[in-house]
């Protein structure tokens, strides 16, 4: 008899769907949209995770070590790592990039999920979270930002490095502003700036990999965020930009 009411029940729920889809046009182009936005987000939700994973991941071993490599660089040994830190960065920023280019941020604004994916970007673009002019950003990420058959994609780490040291590349110059960010990490106040934008990234990443399907779960670093950050990300990332994140305190 359960048996029975559940069919009933589904088959009742399906016909009144297709019922309202059909009669009410509005509701019917609220239910499509809903739909492509959960399909966007599906698609470059891999992406996102792995991108971000990765940046969060070099970003916690730079603040593990005081950002040796950029106070104490030297060029002979280190340019590659540069190049690669610099890779991942763009390579974060064009995850986001390339959703924003298929969808303009609009559809994917129908669902919370999708809501609350822009609020993290909004997060990490306002001017006292991000470490460079959004337009630096938004530049370096859609640098890497390649056409494929199959639709936008990132240039490899191999592709990039080659252009990036070719004499006719205009990626240098690109890159410049992050650069001189990077280097700038021997002033304490401005090393806090990245690690604050580093814990934004692992909020992002619990956020979109909740039960760490994609990607291990990641350690913060308490300890090397001075009572002012610790300040600003409680009462201004987490109260102000991101008052849906539960249990905030983990990551300060």
């Amino acid at each position: 008899m359960e048996t029975l009411k559940y069919i009933i029940s589904t088959i009742s729920g399906g016909v009144l769907l297709e019922l309202a889809l059909f009669f009410y046009p509005d509701f019917k182009k609220l239910f499509n949209s809903k739909v492509v936005a959960k399909n966007l987000i599906n698609k470059h939700s891999d992406s996102i995770i792995k991108a971000a994973d990765e940046l969060f991941g070099k970003i916690f071993s730079l603040a593990k070590e005081d950002f040796k490599l950029f106070t104490k660089y030297n060029n002979d040994t280190d340019e590659m790592n540069k190049i690669y830190v610099l890779y991942l960065f763009a390579s974060f920023w064009a995850s986001l990039g390339i959703l924003k280019q298929e969808s303009n941020f609009i559809h994917i604004a129908r669902i919370k999920k999708g809501e609350r994916l822009l609020n993290f970007v909004t997060t990490y673009e306002s001017k006292k979270n991000r470490i460079l002019e959004r337009s630096f950003q938004r530049a370096i990420g859609e640098s890497i930002i390649i056409e494929s058959s199959s639709g936008l994609k990132k240039k490899t780490l191999y592709d990039f490095t080659n252009e990036y040291n070719s004499e006719n590349s205009n990626l240098k110059k690109i890159f410049n502003p992050l650069e001189r960010s990077l280097f700038s990490t021997s002033d304490k106040t401005h090393r806090q700036k990245i690690l604050l934008f580093g814990i934004i990234i692992l909020a992002l990443l619990d956020f979109l990999d909740k039960n760490h399907k994609v990607v291990r779960k990641r350690q913060t670093y308490k300890n090397k965020l001075s009572a002012k950050t610790k300040d600003e990300l409680e009462f201004r990332v987490f109260k102000h930009y991101l008052p849906f994140v539960k249990k905030a305190t983990k990551y300060y």
